[in-house]
């Protein structure tokens, strides 16, 4: 039972570092935002698509007019008996008029509760975006990158995987305290979905299509 719950957990963790974009405009000086996502890669279950259940909690902080930091807890994961988190720093790139650019560092970490072992991943977001309307909504596309230094994943596996890069396009629209993100990515496009323990719903038989829903309460 034990092996079945950190196989649970790993898959968990590598699907969800794949979590959706966190900040793509920083916020404004001193603002602040608390947070929640839920979604994750679509599989088959019961006859219909459903995205994994994925949830996370978390807060962010603009530090100023271009400079974001942020830090979630994964709350799936915790329910599972492991502590999850990530934090980071988006930063705007470059603004002209309705377009935009940004990037975020961040990293993400985890423990488990049966043999405390504990595991670091480094990541970086890249994200183009442009305005529309007049409530400073947008739309983006993107790609998130992290790197995985493990040399073997579940039941001593060798890690085929050390840099993942996955596309990932998004809306989000903006009142004037709260922000909805809608969030599409394509994780893994480059791997083969099948054979695999659960149906992922991928692009030609390649990765799994993840979506995403945000909320942020802003203060």
């Amino acid at each position: 039972m034990k092996y079945l719950q950190l196989t649970l957990i790993t898959l968990l963790v590598y699907l969800s570092g794949c979590a959706p974009s966190r900040y793509v405009v920083p916020l404004k000086s001193g603002e602040q935002a608390i947070t929640a996502h839920f979604g994750g890669p679509a599989i088959a279950f019961a006859g219909t698509t459903i995205p994994i259940p994925l949830t996370s909690l978390g807060y962010g902080r603009g530090i100023d007019s271009t400079k974001t930091v942020y830090a979630n807890l994964h709350t799936t994961a915790l329910l599972y008996g492991t502590v999850q988190a990530d934090f980071g720093l988006c930063w705007s790139l470059y603004h002209k008029n309705r377009f935009g650019l940004s990037a975020t560092i961040s990293g993400m970490f985890t423990i488990d509760k049966w043999e405390k072992k504990f595991r670091a991943w480094p990541m970086i977001d890249v994200n183009a975006y442009r305005y529309f309307g007049s409530h400073g909504n947008f739309y983006y596309v993107g790609l998130d990158n992290w790197i995985e230094f493990s040399k073997y994943r579940a039941h001593e596996q060798l890690q085929p995987v050390h840099w993942v890069m996955n596309p990932h396009a998004g809306i989000e629209w903006c009142k004037k305290s709260w922000k909805f993100q809608l969030e599409g990515k394509w994780i893994l496009p480059y791997r083969d979905n099948r054979p695999n323990v659960v149906e992922y719903i991928g692009i030609g038989g390649k990765g799994a299509v993840g979506i995403y829903f945000g909320v942020y309460k802003l203060f």
